[in-house]
C-alpha cells in the first residue's frame, strides 16, 4: 500500500510541473506571439489553374514582341541620321513601352493571384493555432483538477486498485498531449512567419511593378512630347533637321553649363558640377561616372513625390525606427525631414537624391563618412548621396564596368533579389540608355578641353 502512495506521489508531482511548464508555454504564446494576422485584401474570384496558364502565354508572347521592337530599333541606330529614321525609332520605341506596360500589367494579375492564395494560406494556419490553443487550454484545465484533487479523494474515489491507476494513466496521457499540441503549435508558428515573409514579398514585388508601370507610362508620354517637339521644329523637313543635328556640336564650357537636374529632388546644378560629383564617386570606388549619374538621373523620374512625404504617414513601420536614428544623429527633426511620399500601392519613405531606405542607408553609411570625411554623413546631402549610389552599384559589380554588369549592378539597385525579372528589364534599359547619353556628353567636354 506504500509503494501504490508513493508512486501516485510521484505520477501527481510530474502533473505539477507538466502544469507549470503548461501554463508557462500558454502564456508565452498568448502574451508573445511572433506572427502577424494577414491583411484583409480584396480579390476577385479564385481563378483557376487555367486562368495562370492564361496569362503565362499571353505574357511569353508580349515579351517575345518586345524583343522584335529592341532589335528593330538597334538596326534602326545603326543607320545615318535622318528625320525619317528618327522618327521610326521614337514611333517603335512608343509601341515596344506600350507592349512593356501589357506586359506588366499580366504580371501584376499573375502575382495577385498569388497573394491571394499566400493569404489563404496564413489564414488556414492561423485558424489551426487558434484551434490548437483551445484544446491546449482544455488539456491543462483537466489536468489542473487532477493535481488539485487530493491523495485522499483520489484514493476514495476509486472503489479499485484498477480505477486508481486508470486515473493515473489519464494524468500521463493528457501529458503526452500536452507535449503533442505543444509541438505543432511550434511547428506552426514557424510555418506562419515563413509564410507572411513570402507575403510580404510578394506585396513588395507587386509595388515594384505598379511603380515600374507608371514610369514607363511617362516615359511614352515624354517620347510622344519629343516626337511632336521634332516635327515641330523640322515641319518634316531633312535639310532643317540635318541643321539641329549640327547645333548639338556644342562647346566644352556649353555642355559643362547645361543643367543637369534631380527632379523630384528639386535639386540643379551644372553638368560640369554634377560630373565633378560622379568622378569623385567613381575614384574611390571604380564604377563608371555615366553610370553613377544615370542612376542618379533616373530615380528622380519618379515623379515629384520623392521629397513630399512624411516618415509617419508614408513610410513602412519597420523602416521607421532606422529613420529615427538617422535623423536623430543628423540632429535633424524628423517631422520635418522630407521622404518619399506613398504612393496608392505600397510604401515611400526612400531619402534624398540616391532613394535609399534607411535601413540599406545605415548598411553603407560607414563607408560613405570614410570617403566623404562627413560623419555621420547625410542622405540628403549631394556628395554622400553620389558615395552612396557608387558603393552600392560597385557591391552589386559594376566595377567590372562590362555592359552586363552595370545592367545588373542598375537592376539590383532598383529590383533586389528580383532583378532578373524579365518585367524590370526597362529600368536597367532605360539607365543604360542615359548612362551612355551621359558618357558621349562626358567623352566630347574632355576632348574639347584637351584641345
Amino acid at each position: 500500500m506504500r509503494q501504490q502512495r508513493s508512486k501516485k506521489v510521484k505520477y501527481f508531482k510530474k502533473a505539477r510541473l507538466a502544469v507549470f511548464l503548461g501554463f508557462t508555454l500558454l502564456f508565452l504564446l498568448t502574451n508573445f506571439p511572433i506572427f502577424v494576422f494577414a491583411e484583409e485584401i480584396n480579390f476577385s474570384k479564385d481563378p483557376s489553374e487555367a486562368l495562370k496558364k492564361e496569362l503565362k502565354i499571353k505574357l511569353a508572347e508580349l515579351q517575345e514582341q518586345v524583343k522584335k521592337y529592341e532589335s528593330l530599333i538597334e538596326e534602326q541606330k545603326q543607320q545615318q541620321a535622318s528625320l525619317k529614321n528618327e522618327i521610326n525609332i521614337l514611333n517603335n520605341q512608343i509601341k515596344k513601352i506600350n507592349l512593356e506596360i501589357q506586359s506588366i500589367a499580366y504580371e501584376i494579375e499573375d502575382i495577385q493571384i498569388a497573394i491571394e492564395e499566400k493569404n489563404k494560406e496564413i489564414m488556414k494556419i492561423e485558424e489551426r493555432l487558434g484551434n490548437n490553443f483551445i484544446f491546449m487550454k482544455a488539456l491543462l484545465n483537466k489536468l489542473w483538477q487532477y493535481d488539485n484533487t487530493s491523495e485522499l479523494e483520489v484514493i476514495l474515489s476509486n472503489n479499485s486498485i484498477s480505477g486508481f491507476f486508470a486515473n493515473i494513466s489519464a494524468v500521463v496521457d493528457l501529458q503526452k498531449k500536452i507535449k503533442v499540441s505543444s509541438e505543432e503549435i511550434k511547428e506552426l508558428r514557424s510555418r506562419l512567419v515563413i509564410e507572411k515573409e513570402e507575403y510580404d514579398n510578394q506585396l513588395e514585388e507587386q509595388t515594384q511593378l505598379k511603380l515600374l508601370q507608371e514610369r514607363q507610362r511617362r516615359e511614352v508620354n515624354e517620347m510622344k512630347n519629343k516626337l511632336n517637339k521634332l516635327l515641330a521644329q523640322t515641319k518634316g523637313k531633312e535639310k532643317t533637321y540635318q541643321e539641329l543635328l549640327k547645333q548639338t556640336n556644342k562647346s566644352a564650357a556649353e555642355i559643362q553649363k547645361q543643367i543637369f537636374e534631380l527632379e523630384g529632388s528639386g535639386l540643379k546644378m551644372t553638368f560640369g558640377e554634377a560630373y565633378n560629383y560622379a568622378r569623385f564617386a567613381s575614384s574611390k570606388t571604380g564604377v563608371r561616372e555615366a553610370l553613377i549619374l544615370a542612376v542618379l538621373k533616373y530615380e528622380s523620374k519618379w515623379g515629384n513625390n520623392i521629397g513630399s512625404g512624411n516618415w509617419q504617414k508614408d513610410m513602412a513601420p519597420s523602416q521607421r525606427p532606422y529613420f529615427l536614428m538617422i535623423t536623430q544623429e543628423l540632429g535633424l527633426n524628423a517631422d520635418g525631414t522630407p521622404v518619399s511620399k506613398k504612393p496608392t500601392y505600397g510604401w515611400g519613405g526612400a531619402m534624398g537624391p540616391a532613394q535609399m531606405l534607411p535601413s540599406v542607408w545605415l548598411k553603407y553609411k560607414d563607408r560613405i563618412a570614410a570617403i566623404t570625411g562627413h560623419n555621420p554623413p547625410s542622405p540628403w546631402n549631394i556628395q554622400d548621396a553620389f558615395v552612396a549610389v557608387a558603393l552600392k552599384l560597385a557591391d552589386d559589380g559594376a566595377v567590372n564596368r562590362s555592359y552586363y554588369a552595370e545592367w545588373k549592378a542598375a537592376m539590383i539597385y532598383f529590383a533586389g533579389n528580383n532583378w532578373n525579372k524579365p518585367s524590370y528589364k526597362f529600368y536597367g534599359d532605360k539607365v543604360m540608355e542615359l548612362a551612355n547619353q551621359f558618357q558621349n556628353q562626358i567623352d566630347l567636354m574632355l576632348s574639347l578641353s584637351s584641345r
